[in-house]
């Protein structure tokens, strides 16, 4: 019986391991507002309570949460951090306003789902850049040529 126990708690760890989503990273900009995306199927589980922590998710629950909502409305949020994303559609992506560096870090969002051990959980690595290093990215529909003198050489 011990034996059964014993085999039953591991296959239970192992299973609430494979529920949770590989860590992604995303890379920011001090000074800009940067979203960290979270997103559920709203059609196949309804609205969904959400939770959003700073750090690791525990194994049951949020712990300290930044921001929440009961899957209709935002019940949890602060100045910076904002659930800006369309709930009806399941979006509940986070939002930082005005990174800064120190908000670098791993955060987490849970999604309530019905069951047992049946949560989505979904983990950001978030990369905060200094702005002054950044080379912007420039997309346009027209071709520049630049002309270059190099020991007397035009190329």
């Amino acid at each position: 019986m011990k034996m059964r126990t014993r085999f039953s708690t591991v296959l239970l760890c192992c299973l609430l391991t494979v529920c949770e989503s590989s860590p992604s990273s995303v890379r920011g900009i001090a000074g800009q507002d940067v979203t960290l995306s979270c997103t559920y199927d709203i059609i196949k589980h309804g609205s969904s309570w959400v939770c959003w922590v700073r750090g690791a998710l525990p194994m049951i629950g949020c712990g300290l949460q930044i921001a929440k909502t009961n899957g209709v409305s935002v019940t949890e949020e602060s100045d910076r951090y904002k659930l800006l994303g369309r709930l009806e559609d399941g979006n509940v992506s986070l939002t930082i306003l005005n990174a800064r560096k120190e908000d670098a870090g791993v955060y987490g969002c849970r999604v309530q789902v019905p069951g047992p051990f049946n949560d989505e959980k979904h983990s950001i690595e978030l990369i905060i850049m200094d702005g002054e290093n950044v080379i912007p990215s420039v997309f346009c529909q027209i071709v520049i040529q630049y002309k270059c003198r190099i020991n007397g050489h035009l190329y």
